[in-house]
């Protein structure tokens, strides 16, 4: 039952260029881990990479993350097409 379960969530795929951002800040919260650094901040910005990759509208995003301090005008300028570029 295990596996069936998660056979049926969406992983969509993406093409590599549009990874980057994912690997950059992945790298980047590993490389901050060994120093003992908070990465907080970075997470939440793959969250939100991940709330934009599923199509989530904010109103769903509040659902996921309630107490969230990002305003709906800056969810909407969130892209996975900018963020490569970063």
């Amino acid at each position: 039952m295990f596996n069936t379960v998660f056979k049926e969530i969406p992983i969509p795929k993406i093409p590599q260029p549009d990874q980057t951002p994912f690997v950059r800040l992945v790298n980047r919260i590993l490389e901050l881990k060994t120093q003992g650094a908070d990465t907080t901040a970075l997470e939440q910005q793959i969250d939100r990479l991940v709330y934009k990759l599923y199509g989530l509208t904010y109103d769903e995003v509040l659902l996921v993350e309630p107490d969230t301090s990002l305003s709906r005008e800056a969810y909407q300028q969130i892209s996975l097409k900018s963020s490569v570029n970063e």
